[in-house]
């Protein structure tokens, strides 16, 4: 057996529900040592509470990568809000693009919201490291969820903004501009 990739890297995580834990079982599956602290009476993320943030962590070794994954960011408005994946869904159009055009809003039946963050938080995350390798300097990543379901509207987005185009739901689960890609009744049902 090979040595896995990330064997070597140590993780230290304090993430609760889908998309930390996710991101993280990816590093662990690719061979990083994961450590995950949790304090189950709490109910929710510690990273600032303690003390667990670049800032303190940067003072004692420079070349550390810490990693942010909140629903809205550290900053802003909405940063202490709650943003569950369904939430981020409704929060970025996504429940407007899926469903029957004559039924209510439909969410996704996976979180893929959560998923997308936990992948987006980990490329941060890696490309940090990378990058610390080379200069010995560290850094302080911020993924939110609202900012990765944004950027994976794609050309929904550019399109609505660029263009007079609307999004809309279309029958059967259909794409709107592609055809066929829609659901097909088999024969087999």
């Amino acid at each position: 057996m090979t040595r896995p990739p990330l064997a070597g890297l140590r993780v230290l995580t304090v993430s609760q529900f889908g998309a930390g834990p996710f991101g993280t079982q990816v590093l662990a599956d690719l061979g990083a040592d994961v450590i995950k602290v949790e304090d189950p009476t709490v109910g929710g993320d510690l990273p600032e509470k303690l003390g667990l943030t670049y800032a303190t962590l940067g003072a004692v070794n420079p070349a550390v990568v810490c990693c942010s994954l909140s629903g809205f960011g550290r900053t802003g408005p909405r940063a202490a809000e709650p943003a569950y994946d369904y939430l981020v869904q409704g929060y970025a159009g996504y429940m407007a693009l899926t469903g029957e055009p004559d039924g209510p809003p439909g969410k996704c039946g996976v979180s893929v919201i959560d998923f997308a963050g936990g992948y987006a938080s980990m490329l941060g995350l890696m490309i940090g490291l990378w990058d610390a390798q080379r200069t010995g300097s560290g850094r302080d990543v911020d993924v939110s969820l609202l900012d990765t379901a944004v950027s994976m509207l794609s050309y929904f987005a550019i399109w609505s903004l660029n263009r007079d185009w609307t999004p809309e739901r279309v029958a059967d689960s259909g794409h709107q501009t592609l055809v066929p890609a829609q659901n097909f009744r088999t024969r087999d049902g």
